[in-house]
């Protein structure tokens, strides 16, 4: 036993080494876990540590300083490195303010951020920096974290453009990024309010962005497994409110209201594949879901409103194909294009409903593209093709007529055509094959009335009434006793609504007048009277 345990002695050693790198401890309350590199500028937390904790450990108020009442002030870049930095209201902080343009930087590292506000911070005019990301302030980084929490809290005045991205606003990034968690933060005055890449099994959920300055939420290079859900975008510069680029993959968008974009209100860019955009409303924006040089893609359920563009396909460069995309199921009103395709070989949409009274063109194809049009309703629709060749396929939605046609069965077998530089006008039809007419068609004689007495000395006009509601009085005849019908006179061609006849009965006695009335389908019947001829 004893030379088992020694053998595994070195297999110890090793798991323990990497359980304390990727899984740090606690400090004890005599640790140090704040240090400070003056040559850099920089506060470096290396296990796991709350903000106050830091505050005491660097104990020097020109770098960090607690203002009281839960405010902090920091002046140099805080860098937590293989630990945890907690900093949460329930520590007594209220607002983190960072000056110049340091930042927060969590290298390896991760994060519990909680009920607090972060924010740039100018001590010149006690206030955060509002400049739109124009000069260099105040950031957030997280590099290959694998548990981040940001909840309940405000991080704002934060990014810039003007030097490294990584300095951009709030960003995760990094091969093995995961488990990122953000609930119900408000994100404003931001250059990048969310920036991620290589991001994975991660959500940003309950959240509201506004008076951003490049972009609201941006995941990018990689990014997969990540839920966007129930957020509102709103008042914001920002061109785009939220896009995901670069090959992301299993993204989900669902739920989230994005009112006012500069650009477009939700983007698939650059071989964003395998992902969905369910259930959203996107409002007052030039292009509500645009999909460029991105394939198999679903999107449904979306509310598109007041917008030039409600759903755009497009391929405009070499990095991916808009194919293979499925929009079904959304309301598009208020738009001049409600579905639009650009260089995008072919897309499926089914069933959306199109406020055809408020869209200038409900299909417009360019540049060879091709529309598959699915289980749809039409209405006078218009479909606009442009340059190049541009099929449409209009499959599973009943009978159509095409620029005032005979009724298509698309059915029995789909409307195909191609157009260039033509527009087309589509309307649902009532069906081409109507259910046969089994109905016998109504039949009357109204005068003479039954039983009347007749002189023979005179002729007697015989009158009547007849209909049919479905394939209509084809004709009236009439005969007397067993004699040869006789066709009567309708009202006016067609029209046998009311019809007339004389007939001459010299013979006395009882005789039987009938009327025989025959629809279009073939269906006949019958009314007779009896009258004495004197």
């Amino acid at each position: 036993m004893r030379l088992l345990l020694k053998n595994r002695a070195p297999l110890i050693i090793v798991a323990v080494i990497a359980l304390s790198v990727f899984f740090p401890q606690i400090a004890p309350a005599n640790a140090t876990c704040a240090t400070y590199d003056s040559a850099n500028n920089r506060i470096i937390v290396s296990c796991n540590a709350t903000l106050p904790l830091v505050a005491s450990q660097i104990n020097n108020s020109t770098i960090i300083e607690d203002k009281g009442s839960g405010e902090y002030v920091i002046r140099a870049t805080l860098q937590t490195s293989h630990a945890k930095l907690t900093i949460s209201s329930t520590d007594g902080v209220s607002w983190l303010k960072i000056t110049k343009n340091y930042g927060l930087y969590f290298y390896y590292a991760n994060a519990a951020i909680s009920g607090v506000k972060v924010t740039s911070w100018d001590e010149s005019t006690n206030a955060p920096i509002d400049n739109a990301g124009a000069a260099s302030r105040a950031w957030i980084r997280f590099y290959k974290t694998t548990d981040a929490t940001i909840q309940n809290s405000e991080l704002a005045y934060l990014g810039h453009g003007t030097e490294a991205a990584s300095a951009r606003g709030i960003s995760f990034e990094g091969s093995g990024s995961t488990n990122v968690h953000i609930d119900n933060v408000e994100f404003h005055h931001d250059h990048y309010a969310f920036y991620s890449s290589y991001l994975t099994n991660s959500d940003l959920k309950n959240s509201n962005f506004h008076n951003n300055d490049k972009y609201d939420i941006d995941p990018h290079t990689y990014t997969n497994n990540f839920v966007i859900s129930n957020n509102h975008i709103h008042d914001s510069q920002a061109q785009i409110g939220i896009i995901c680029s670069f090959n992301c993959y299993a993204i989900t968008i669902e739920g989230n209201t994005v009112e006012g974009s500069t650009s477009s209100g939700i983007t698939f860019s650059r071989n964003m594949h395998d992902s969905i955009v369910r259930n959203n409303i996107i409002v007052n924006t030039p292009t509500g879901i645009s999909v460029g040089n991105s394939p198999n893609n679903e999107i449904y359920g979306n509310t598109i409103h007041d917008v030039s563009r409600g759903i755009y396909f497009s391929t405009s460069s070499t990095e991916g194909t808009a194919q293979n995309n499925f929009a079904h199921d959304n309301t598009i009103s208020k738009a001049t294009y409600a579905l639009i395709s650009s260089n995008a070989p072919v897309n499926t949409v089914k069933h959306n409903s199109i406020d055809s009274g408020t869209v200038s063109y409900e299909y417009y194809l360019t540049s060879n593209s091709k529309f598959i049009i699915d289980m749809q309703s039409f209405n006078s629709d218009k479909i606009r093709g442009g340059s190049g060749s541009n099929p449409v396929e209009i499959r599973n939605s009943d009978n159509i007529s095409v620029d005032g046609s005979a009724p298509i069965d698309t059915n029995a077998a789909p409307y195909i055509t191609t157009l260039t530089s033509k527009i087309i006008t589509v309307k649902s039809v009532s069906s081409t094959a109507p259910p046969p007419d089994t109905i016998r068609p109504a039949v009357k004689i109204t005068s003479p009335a039954n039983g009347a007495t007749l002189s023979g000395n005179n002729t007697i006009h015989v009158t009547g009434t007849a209909s049919d509601a479905d394939s209509g009085v084809k004709t009236v005849q009439v005969h007397v006793d067993t004699g040869t019908y006789q066709t009567a006179t309708p009202k006016a061609p067609g029209d046998w609504s009311t019809w007339s006849i004389d007939l001459s009965i010299t013979a006395p006695g009882t005789h039987k007048i009938q009327a025989r009335a025959t629809d279009n389908a073939g269906n006949q019947n019958w009314y007779s009277i009896g009258v004495t001829i004197t």
